[in-house]
């Protein structure tokens, strides 16, 4: 009985043993396919805020070409060359180290794949351990960016559906909008003392709502807890003239508004919660004076309060050439006639 069983199994192992390594072949196929879009995407991405800021640069150099004396300028873009030589050797050293790091991880797997193919011996084969490296390719390449594209509905506050939040004030440059708690067994107490998040300018308030409904929020956090809680957001700059040419003392002016705003409903001062460039807002208002009797604490949160404190900032600043320290090289001229750094640039 055991004979004929063997037999019988016999023409199918023999198919599965000649079919193995076309089907290794077409995982590693799948898995170089996957990567070279992957990479294809990314140096896309690249790309655009590349020659975005190529075309700001010779913009600008076109003019002060013609104020600068040959000599200097010549220097300057040698020294910007070697600048740009260091940080390309630093970003390609440190893919490479990445790339290294994952072979050697999964060199000692490839070899035992081998020997269990070429021996028959129990375990993870060939075929299976390339279809692993297809099957991760793909997750890192198509599946997890097609997973942040889809929470897409839920990232964020969604103001503009009367989502988790009501409009409360409003100046030229922002609005002021209330944060509802999305616990619906949670109150908001009136007479608690109020809270207001003033978030980054560049990344903007949406990371601050990361997913509301997976209790997976900075600004909810507060609000689930009964806390009145308020949010400064920005107008769309693009339409927005005022928001375009706004100076610092509009920034605390307008934030003092909205503090004399929230502490007449709530009787009592308001704390100033700044998270990144929004705590750095946030401290320059409060330390103008123009905050005062309205706020009476602060919170930041990751905000950049001394660049010299950071190492690789700092080194970035003294290697690069002075005369390419300036925003006019990130800055685009909107049409009507306004100067405003490029937020994808910038981002």
């Amino acid at each position: 009985m055991k004979n004929s069983e063997q037999k019988e199994c016999f023409p199918d192992m023999l198919a599965q043993k000649m079919w193995s390594p076309v089907h290794a072949v077409a995982n590693q196929l799948a898995a170089i396919q996957n990567y070279c879009a992957g990479y294809s995407k990314y140096l896309n991405e690249f790309m655009i805020p590349y020659m975005l800021s190529t075309n700001y640069f010779s913009g600008v150099e076109q003019t002060r070409l013609l104020t600068t004396s040959p000599v200097k300028s010549f220097e300057s873009y040698m020294e910007l060359l070697s600048f740009n030589l260091d940080i390309s050797s630093r970003s390609l050293i440190a893919s490479m180290r990445v790339v290294n790091e994952y072979s050697k991880r999964e060199m000692p797997n490839a070899i035992t794949a081998m020997f269990n193919t070429f021996f028959n011996i129990e375990g993870e084969d060939l075929e299976s351990f390339t279809a692993r490296q297809a099957k991760v390719t793909d997750l890192v390449t198509r599946t997890y960016p097609q997973t942040i594209q889809d929470i897409e509905p839920e990232f964020g506050f969604h103001f503009e559906k009367q989502e988790n939040g009501i409009k409360f004030a409003e100046t030229d440059r922002f609005i002021l909008y209330q944060v509802l708690p999305t616990n619906k067994e949670v109150k908001v107490r009136e007479n608690g003392k109020p809270i207001l998040i003033i978030p980054p300018f560049v990344l903007g308030a949406n990371i601050l709502g990361f997913l509301p409904r997976e209790n997976r929020s900075y600004t909810h956090c507060y609000a689930n807890l009964g806390i009145p809680t308020y949010i400064r957001i920005m107008k769309n700059i693009r339409e927005t003239p005022a928001l375009q040419v706004m100076t610092a003392e509009d920034d605390a002016k307008d934030t003092r508004f909205f503090c004399e705003k929230i502490m007449a409903r709530h009787g009592k001062p308001v704390t100033l919660n700044g998270y990144c460039q929004g705590g750095f807002s946030a401290v320059c208002n409060l330390l103008s004076g123009e905050l005062d009797n309205v706020v009476d604490a602060l919170i930041t949160c990751v905000s950049p309060m001394d660049g010299t404190r950071s190492t690789g900032l700092r080194k970035f600043l003294l290697n690069l050439p002075q005369r390419f320290n300036d925003l006019a090289y990130g800055a685009k001229t909107l049409p009507n006639g306004n100067k405003v750094a490029d937020g994808l640039l910038m981002g």
